[in-house]
C-alpha cells in the first residue's frame, strides 16, 4: 500500500477477510461507530480507524494462529484459494476467468482425503485421531472444480498427483503446480508437508492482507 495515500477498498477488504471471515465475528457496534463518524472524518482518521479495528479484533499473531487451525469451514477459505491461485499464476484474473471459476463451482479439496481408504501411516500419522487434527488445515487444502473433485473422490495422494486426468489437468494453476512438485516425492505428501505448507500459506495470507 503506498505511503502517500490510503486505498479504502483494500482497507475494507482486509477488515472483511481478517475479522468477518477468518475470525467469523461481527463487531457491529465498533464498525458502526466508525461508519457513522466517516461522514465528517478525514481520510487519515478513517484509515487509522480501520487499522485499529483490525488490530483489536484480528492482530497479526491471532490471524496466523487462526490460519493454522481448521480452515475447511472457514468463510475466508474460498477467497484465499482464488487469491492464492492468482498469485501463483503471476497474473491478475479478469471477469472472464473468475466467471469461469464460478460457473464450474470452486470446491475445497483435501489433498489427503477426508475419509482415506489407504494407510495413514504412509503419510506420517500414528492413527486416525492424529490425522483428524491435521486434515482440515490450510496446508491440506487445494481448489478444484466440482467435477474435478468428484473424479478425485478418496483416491490416494499419489494417484491424484500422477493421474493426468486429476490434479495435473485442473483449471487451477496452484493445483497443477502442486502435482508437479509432489509427483517427484517418494512418499507423495505427509504430515510434515501439511505443517510446512500451512506455515507458508499463513505467512502469505498475513502479508497479503496486512495491517497498515
Amino acid at each position: 500500500m503506498p505511503n502517500t495515500s490510503f486505498d479504502f477498498l483494500y482497507g475494507i477488504m482486509a477488515s472483511d477477510v481478517r475479522v468477518y471471515k477468518t475470525r467469523g465475528t461481527d463487531p457491529a457496534r465498533d464498525i458502526g461507530d466508525l461508519s457513522h463518524g466517516s461522514r465528517s472524518a478525514s481520510a487519515n482518521h478513517i484509515a487509522n480507524g480501520l487499522s485499529n479495528f483490525i488490530k483489536r479484533f484480528m492482530p497479526d499473531g491471532y490471524f496466523i494462529q487462526n490460519l493454522r487451525q481448521n480452515m475447511y469451514q472457514n468463510q475466508a477459505v474460498f477467497l484465499m484459494l482464488i487469491e492464492l491461485d492468482e498469485y501463483t499464476s503471476g497474473e491478475e484474473y479478469g471477469i472472464d476467468v473468475l466467471g469461469n471459476f464460478t460457473r464450474k463451482q470452486i470446491t475445497r479439496e483435501h489433498i489427503i482425503a477426508q475419509h482415506p481408504n489407504f494407510s495413514l501411516a504412509t503419510h506420517g500419522f500414528s492413527d486416525e485421531d492424529e490425522f483428524i487434527v491435521y486434515k482440515n488445515q490450510f496446508g491440506n487444502l487445494l481448489p478444484l472444480t466440482k467435477s474435478e473433485n468428484s473424479k478425485c473422490n478418496n483416491s490416494p495422494v499419489h494417484t491424484k498427483i500422477t493421474d493426468q486426468n486429476l490434479y495435473p489437468s485442473s483449471i487451477y494453476r496452484i493445483t497443477r503446480d502442486f502435482a508437479h512438485k509432489y509427483a517427484k516425492h517418494v512418499n507423495s505428501f505427509s504430515k510434515q508437508d501439511i505443517e510446512e505448507r500451512t506455515e507458508v500459506l499463513a505467512k502469505w495470507a498475513s502479508s497479503k492482507w496486512i495491517i497498515w
